[in-house]
Order: structure tokens, then C-alpha cells, then sequence
């Protein structure tokens, strides 16, 4: 009788441990320090006026933690994503004093992301910063933001 009753206790431990489990996404996203888009320009402004690399490094890896939120931009386009872990990239580009800001949102909301219009869409995202980068174009920025939360605003 006490072998069924374990078994007993054993199921009831791992069924009340999957809503925390799949709790833990928003729970992580409670205690993680948000950015804006001017909060997060600043950061970049101090990686480029960093002389040592060191110091350029100690403040891109403060960013790795923390999430980055926009709010009504702009959905510039859908394309297939070059990361592995996702299946589209949407991207989207802010204007700023300094330039042009291109977002590559990642997300594995594919059904938000099959509703997404060109030039139309307008979206609200909260996601991870993954890196600043830079190609030879004449955008100021590149931001790449993983494990997005994109939400279209009317």
C-alpha cells in the first residue's frame, strides 16, 4: 500500500510542477530590467565612445539581460529568419535624431507573425536585446531582439 501512495505523492509533484514550468517565461520577464529605444540608443552611445575594448564589452554584456520594449512601430517586413531557432524575422525600422533604427524581431508567435502587413502593420514588442550590429547600408543601427512578445496595435 505505501508503494501506491509514493506514486501517488510522485504524480501530484510532477502535475503541480508543469504550471510553474511553463510559467517561468513571464515570471523571468518580471524581474529583468526593460529598455526603451532612447534608453537603449544611450547604451549604444557609450559602446562607441569607449576607447578600451574591455569597457565596450562590460556594458554590451549589461544589455544581454535586460529587454527592450517598442511601442507602435512600424512592420518594414516579414522574411525568413537566419537564426535556426525561429522561422521568420520581422523587421521594422524606427526614425531617429541620429538615424534610422532597424529591429530584426524574433518570435515564435507564428500566428501573430502570418498577420503582419508591410508598411500597414503597426506592433508593440517586448523581447530580449541579443547585439547592436552594423551592415554597409545607411541605416544608423541594427538591433536584433529575440523571444518577442509582438502585439499589433490598431
Amino acid at each position: 500500500m505505501r508503494i501506491d501512495m509514493r506514486r501517488y505523492i510522485v504524480l501530484i509533484l510532477v502535475l503541480s510542477f508543469i504550471p510553474v514550468s511553463c510559467g517561468l517565461k513571464s515570471l523571468d520577464r518580471i524581474y529583468k530590467r526593460t529598455l526603451t529605444l532612447d534608453e537603449t540608443l544611450a547604451e549604444k552611445e557609450k559602446i562607441d565612445a569607449a576607447d578600451n575594448p574591455a569597457r565596450k564589452y562590460e556594458i554590451t554584456s549589461t544589455l544581454e539581460g535586460r529587454l527592450i520594449s517598442l511601442d507602435n512601430v512600424v512592420v518594414k517586413d516579414v522574411i525568413p529568419s537566419s537564426d535556426i531557432d525561429y522561422k521568420f524575422c520581422v523587421l521594422s525600422i524606427v526614425e531617429t535624431p541620429k538615424g534610422e533604427v532597424e529591429f530584426y524581431i524574433y518570435s515564435l508567435d507564428l500566428g501573430t507573425i502570418a498577420t503582419l502587413e508591410k508598411g500597414k502593420t503597426h506592433i508593440k514588442v517586448l523581447g530580449d536585446f541579443r547585439r547592436f550590429f552594423s551592415l554597409l547600408d545607411s541605416t544608423y543601427i541594427k538591433i536584433e531582439i529575440g523571444d518577442a512578445d509582438i502585439v499589433t496595435v490598431q
